[in-house]
């Protein structure tokens, strides 16, 4: 079976299931009969529009039979008056880095611009659905696939233009009818397609949905913090004393986060003169940037290796704390058999920590921490050495205590500084050159730089 709504919309294999819908017989005559549930097949993207359109109600229909019923009245908001778009990704042959092209179809024979493009432009490899939406009298969106992606979404929300049907009609008339033809017999790109802009509504909902995003994910971020060494980042006690509610922190947050993404200096000095740049809102933009789950993958946006970020860290006299965060990072420490618990990690970041040692800090020096009202002290090197890295997996096959794996591009960097530092001392020579000569050894077994940090 196939999706009773294919002919108004493009339509994948994508959840098709029979759905219930109430029957609701109405004649021009206005007789009833009693009302009747019909199985309609659909994919799970049509059925999800149309529940929107019914406000979550059981889906319905009215109609004298239930052929002119669906296309009348169930699937009316895909008709004529509507424009349905499918959000394309265009994926070229693989250079130094994955390049994408995107575009928005209006119109449903999406086969038919997958068969155009890939003939027109040999260097493509294929091109996938990213969503489906469609727009309601230019005034409204409403998403039927999620373009759930940051990258995505982000892409999406700036697209200036989009594919549109060419208009090229020919009026054919007959005795007492009339009707309309395409002029083109066997279309191409050019004459099939014509590119314009896209509707503003398009731009601005998926901007809306970029921001709901990034608010989703700096809630969670505010809880996962909790789950960070206090002797490091007391994330409960700066929200007790801090000048800022939640919302205004988000604000704060996100100018930043857009500032250092655009690299304007101006917007970073201002929020430094008015005092906005509070030690809680460095660590929550750091966390956002490194954390698996919050950090960008759009090209720009990736703060992990910002200069600009760290230097407002040094500029606070937190960099310190920062290069502990960055040896150790953080992370769920109770996996079960869902997928987010093995990604609720805060990453380590060996960058942070060439940047800061030793131009800022020694590997051997000893930085202040907070325990408690007592004051304790550790060093770079202690802390690689020392800070816990236990995990309890509870999944049902497992259920045991077991270690994660530590950055050791840290430790060689770490080991390397303290040899310059202190080149008498034979134990750490013989350490760092052990572990030198190990890296080498995985790197020959696995044919590839197993520790050189990605792109």
């Amino acid at each position: 079976m196939e999706c009773a709504a294919k002919e108004y919309g493009d339509c994948t294999s994508w959840g098709h299931e029979e759905v219930d819908v109430l029957f609701l017989y109405r004649d021009k005559y206005g007789r009833h009969t009693p009302d009747e549930t019909v199985k309609v097949c659909m994919c799970q993207a049509h059925r999800s529009v149309l529940e929107k359109y019914q406000g979550g109600r059981p889906l319905e229909m009215r109609g004298e039979e239930v052929g002119w019923a669906l296309h009348e009245d169930l699937f009316a908001p895909f008709s004529t008056h509507n424009k349905t778009y499918t959000y394309l990704k265009i994926h070229m042959k693989r250079q130094e880095t994955p390049e994408y092209k995107f575009c928005l179809i209006n119109g449903r024979d999406i086969e038919k611009f997958r068969e155009l493009m890939s003939a027109a432009d040999t260097d493509i490899v294929y091109i996938s659905e990213e969503g489906i939406f469609l727009t309601h009298g230019n005034v409204g969106v409403i998403e039927m696939k999620p373009v759930t992606g940051d990258y995505d979404i982000d892409v999406l929300k700036n697209l200036p233009t989009y594919y549109k049907p060419a208009l090229e009609y020919t009026i054919v008339e007959g005795q007492d009818w009339f009707g309309q033809l395409r002029v083109e017999e066997n279309p191409t790109l050019e004459t099939e397609y014509t590119i314009e802009a896209a509707l503003p509504c398009v731009q601005a909902y998926f901007a809306q949905k970029w921001e709901d995003q990034f608010r989703s994910d700096f809630k969670e971020c505010l809880d996962f913090m909790d789950n960070i060494d206090r002797a490091l980042v007391d994330i409960k006690k700066l929200r007790e004393t801090s000048p800022h509610s939640e919302e205004a922190l988000l604000a704060l947050v996100r100018r930043l986060t857009d500032a250092l993404c655009a690299d304007d200096r101006e917007c970073i000095a201002e929020m430094q003169e008015a005092g906005e740049l509070t030690e809680e809102v460095l660590w929550i933009t750091y966390v956002l940037a490194n954390h698996e789950l919050f950090w960008s993958h759009i090209p720009g946006r990736n703060l992990r290796k910002n200069i600009q970020l760290i230097k407002l860290f040094i500029h606070a006299g937190l960099h310190d704390i920062l290069l502990l965060v960055a040896i150790s990072g953080e992370r769920e420490r109770c996996l079960d058999n869902h997928h987010r618990t093995h990604h609720d990690i805060l990453h380590e970041n060996a960058y942070v920590v060439r940047y800061l040692v030793p131009k800022y800090v020694q590997p051997r020096t000893l930085i202040k921490l907070r325990d408690s009202n007592d004051v304790t002290y550790t060093s770079a090197y202690t802390y690689y050495t020392e800070f816990c890295n236990a995990l309890y997996n509870c999944n049902p096959f497992c259920d045991k205590e077991e270690p994660f794996e530590k950055n050791e591009t840290i430790l060689l960097h770490l080991l390397k500084c303290v040899v310059e530092e202190l080149p008498t001392q034979k134990e750490f020579q013989a350490d760092y050159e052990a572990l030198l000569e190990k890296m080498k050894e995985e790197n020959e077994k696995w044919g590839y730089d197993k520790y050189r940090e990605k792109k």
